[in-house]
């Protein structure tokens, strides 16, 4: 099979605090799986994702897309780097961060991880 052209994909941001600092990235492919399980691709460059383990809480956001910039400015910039919570209008709900104004905003347990 040939692809010509880019396959569309929603924009997501998933966010935590561990230990006392903040982590955000975007996360281009998630999909449900079951009635209560989500499974993400997340690149190994990712702050985000090398600070996540097993028995995290982290923040899930759909992102609409009004809120391109918002996915581009938090997907540009490496999480240690910069305060991320300055990048959106970010809202906590119990443990997790998830973005204002999303699609879809979701609190999410991390089960496993698997590289």
């Amino acid at each position: 099979m040939e692809i010509h052209g880019m396959v569309a994909n929603g924009v997501n941001v998933v966010a935590m605090e561990k230990n006392g600092a903040f982590f955000a990235m975007t996360c281009a492919w998630a999909t449900q799986i079951d009635y209560d399980r989500l499974i993400m691709c997340i690149g190994g460059q990712s702050d985000t994702g090398k600070a996540m383990e097993a028995g995290d809480i982290i923040g899930f956001s759909a992102l609409s897309d009004k809120q391109e910039d918002i996915g581009n400015s938090i997907g540009s910039k490496h999480s240690k780097n910069i305060d991320k919570r300055s990048l959106a209008p970010f809202e906590k709900i119990g443990q997790a961060y998830v973005v204002g104004g999303a699609v879809n905003e979701l609190v999410d347990k991390v089960i496993d991880i698997a590289h």
